[in-house]
């Protein structure tokens, strides 16, 4: 379906604020062509009640933030 159909997965990411989820299905999107955006620029989450990918508005990243950033940085 993603061959023939424009597809963005939104708001992707995990509660526990690490990346081994976002790794796996970025890497597999990636793959397919497929868009994505990550969930949340939150700093008052903190992972505790969602997903967040700061842990303060200086922009310092979760584990779920530094996974994503690489994975962009990668697509370079």
């Amino acid at each position: 379906m993603i061959a023939k159909v424009s597809v963005i997965a939104g708001e992707i990411g995990e509660r526990d604020c690490a990346d081994t989820y976002i790794d796996a299905l970025t890497k597999w999107l990636d793959g397919r062509s497929t868009s994505y955006l990550a969930w949340a620029w939150n700093a008052e989450r903190r992972c505790k009640s969602g997903t967040s990918l700061i842990t303060s508005y200086a922009g310092t990243p979760t584990g779920y933030g530094r996974g994503y950033r690489s994975r962009l940085r990668s697509l370079k």
